[in-house]
This record gives C-alpha cells, sequence and structure tokens, in this order.
C-alpha cells in the first residue's frame, strides 16, 4: 500500500501527490527531488549477502529519480519493522549500496533500530511510525479523494487497520477516563505495566491448552494415533502435534503476534538431508514457504491468523471460540502431510 501510493504512476490516480506530501512531512525542509519523474520499487534485490553481512539484500521501498546513480542524493529507502527481527546489520548494508540516500526505519511506534546506536551523532537512519507518521500521511492524502470513493474508501480502510495494530481504536472518552485512573493509580500502574508481558504470555499459553484439548478430542487425533505436547521455544511455548519418524506440526505466537504454522522433524539424520527433503516434499507446499536451509530446520511454515497474540484479538479470539478452528486447521494440516507421506 505504502510503494503504491509512493508510486507517481500508481493505479491511486493520484499522480505524484501522496509523494509529495510524504517527502514535505518526513524530511526537514524536504529535499531536491523531482517527483515527476521518479520510481519506486518493492522487495529490490541488491545482490547477495557476503560473510560479514556488509553487503547485499532485499530493500523493503526505494524510490528515486529516473536514471540517477546509487551514490546519488536523489533516492530514499524506507526499512519496513512490524513484527519481523532485524537482520544483521540489516541497515549498514543498506547505507553501504547507497551511501547518500535517505533511509527510513518504519516501525509500529518509532521504536530505534536494536543493533544502532551508541553514538547518537553515528545513527545514519531516520525513525518513523506508523503511529504518527505513516497515519498524518493518509489522513493529508485522503483529503485529496473528495471525487475518487474507491481509493478514499481504501485508505479509511488502511487507517482504520494501523489505527487497530496501534491501539489507536479505543474510544476517546474512554481513554481519558483511563489515563485518569492510572494517574490516580500511578504506583500500581507500574507494576501492571512491568507483568503486562508476563500476563500475555500466560494468556496465550492458556489459548493453546485449549487448542490442545480441542485436538485430543477429535476423530482425528485418534486415527492418526498422535502425541500433543506444549513445550518450550525461544521466550514462548508452541503446540506440537507430533508425527511418526520424528515429524511434526506446530504452531506458535511468533514475537508475540504473529503466530507461525510450520511442519519440520526434529531428527539430526533429517537435517542432514535438507536439500533431497526439498525436493521430495515440494508437491505438499501449497500455501507453505519453503524454508531457508541456511537457517531453518523446518520443511515448510506460514504465517496466519494474523495478529493473533495481541491483546484485543487474542481476547476476541476467545471469545469467538477460534482455538476451535485452529485445532481443526492443524489436524487437517497432519492428517494430509501424514496421508501422502507417511501412511
Amino acid at each position: 500500500m505504502i510503494a503504491e501510493l509512493l508510486n507517481s504512476k500508481g493505479s491511486h490516480g493520484l499522480g505524484s501527490l501522496p509523494l509529495k506530501i510524504f517527502i514535505e512531512q518526513n524530511f526537514e525542509n524536504g529535499f531536491d527531488f523531482n517527483i515527476k519523474d521518479s520510481m519506486c520499487y518493492k522487495e529490490l534485490h541488491i545482490g547477495q549477502t557476503n560473510i560479514d553481512k556488509t553487503e547485499g539484500g532485499r530493500l523493503d521501498i526505494v524510490v528515486k529519480e529516473n536514471s540517477v546513480q546509487d551514490n546519488s542524493e536523489k533516492i530514499f529507502i524506507i526499512e519496513n519493522k512490524i513484527y519481523a527481527g532485524e537482520q544483521e546489520n540489516q541497515l549498514l548494508r543498506y547505507k553501504n549500496k547507497y551511501s547518500k540516500a535517505k533511509l527510513l526505519f518504519l516501525t509500529l511506534d518509532g521504536s530505534e533500530s536494536k543493533q544502532f546506536f551508541e553514538k547518537e551523532e553515528s545513527k545514519f537512519y531516520i525513525s518513523i511510525s506508523y503511529e504518527k507518521n505513516i497515519l498524518k500521511w493518509l489522513t493529508e492524502c485522503i483529503k485529496h479523494t473528495y471525487d475518487m470513493p474507491r481509493v478514499r474508501e481504501t485508505l479509511n480502510q488502511y487507517i482504520y487497520l494501523i489505527k487497530k495494530l496501534t491501539n489507536q481504536t479505543t474510544n476517546e472518552k474512554m481513554s481519558k477516563d483511563i489515563v485518569n485512573i492510572i494517574n490516580e493509580n500511578f504506583e500500581s500502574s507500574i507494576e501492571i505495566y512491568n507483568n503486562f508481558e508476563k500476563a500475555l504470555q500466560a494468556r496465550q499459553d492458556a489459548f493453546l491448552e485449549k487448542i490442545k484439548n480441542i485436538a485430543e478430542s477429535t476423530t482425528e487425533f485418534n486415527i492418526l494415533n498422535l502425541k500433543i505436547s506444549i513445550e518450550k521455544i525461544s521466550n514462548s511455548n508452541r503446540l506440537k502435534l507430533n508425527l511418526p519418524n520424528d515429524f511434526f506440526v506446530s504452531f506458535h505466537f511468533k514475537n508475540k503476534n504473529q503466530p507461525l504454522i510450520l511442519i519440520g522433524n526434529s531428527s539430526e539424520e533429517f537435517a542432514v538431508k535438507k536439500s533431497a527433503t526439498d525436493i521430495k516434499y515440494n508437491e505438499f507446499a501449497h500455501s507453505f514457504k519453503k524454508p531457508n536451509w541456511k537457517t531453518d530446520n523446518y520443511i515448510f511454515w506460514k504465517h496466519d491468523y494474523n495478529n493473533l497474540g495481541l491483546p484485543s484479538n487474542l481476547l476476541e479470539a476467545e471469545q469467538s471460540n477460534t482455538h476451535k478452528v485452529i485445532a481443526q486447521n492443524l489436524l487437517e494440516i497432519a492428517l494430509k502431510f501424514h496421508t501422502k507421506f507417511l501412511s
């Protein structure tokens, strides 16, 4: 959505106006940039990552004037980080490729890169957020869509999504009341704040238990004679459906928000034969993504039930019995994999 809007020839029909507004709002005093002679690139490949991780990679969004060189000042880059972790030297690699470009680090709340910087003067990127910068930009863009109902509605839906992700959809009066209550009980509120992550983790674990209980009571579970467990992985727990020959289907909250479903194998022998496995199970990969064999020890993976780990979404999922849907989905994946390869 962002890249499309920043594309002066995009399908939105607003021409270079969104790009003009973005530059004015996010770069101090703007900068010398011919917005009418520009191109916007998504997922731009800049070469293989080298051994010391100082070159190569893939850039989320690159906007530049046509025909300019890589060392031109007439380029800006947006690195979009919502729930994904940072790769090693990621921003440094982009800076090495486009030495004079303006580099924007976009997160939900404007967080700084965790890899940089001990000294403020060494900071070579600009932090921006969905919470403030992108919402402000979209709000200004939407003023120019009074005669474009389809574009206006699309932008309104995107704005609502961002507000939901950044917890800005609460009724304004209710929000003020909550702030007053916090201020009146500030010391207790600090303790609540410090322990909220632990409480959320416990809530997610309870949700996994519900999925486990539902799965164990189904016909498919008994047919496959599965074993199911909840085990610790990284900083969270995951639900694991154990199949024959050390294969498994698992579900867990990745980065607290994005649930991850994956099919893997825990045996050392399997890890040695990854390339052969990739070919053998290729047909099964419908709707799944293939792993990077250099870093991953599973066969297929995918994100599903987006943002389920967020507090408000988790509460909604509990109330709508989403755990039943997830349990059935995991069992269907296990049954399909078992039937095709293990029976």
